[in-house]
């Protein structure tokens, strides 16, 4: 038994779109075009792009802010650190 879902709208596969694609969904609804037919074209729901409209002008016009992603684990100076600790390894190896 085939499970048909009851709304039309795609969901998005990424949780986060590209600033092109804000910047798209912005320009359509100010256009005059309803939030649901920006929806329905963008393939996001409608709630997404309410959200989009509402953050556009504080997201510095669509733009991701830098900063986002998997933080490093080491910083320069713990690099620096091992680099010193092989670098001390591999001399007395040689001596």
């Amino acid at each position: 038994m085939a499970i048909i879902s009851a709304s039309p709208v795609k969901k998005a596969q990424n949780k986060h779109s590209t600033p092109r694609k804000r910047n798209r969904i912005f320009a359509r609804y100010e256009s005059g075009v309803l939030a649901s037919e920006v929806a329905k074209k963008e393939g996001v729901s409608e709630a997404y792009v309410r959200g989009v409209v509402k953050r556009f002008p504080y997201q510095d016009y669509g733009v991701s802010k830098p900063g986002r992603g998997r933080l490093t684990k080491l910083d320069d100076r713990d690099k620096r650190r091992i680099l010193r600790s092989r670098i001390t390894l591999l001399r007395y190896l040689r001596s």
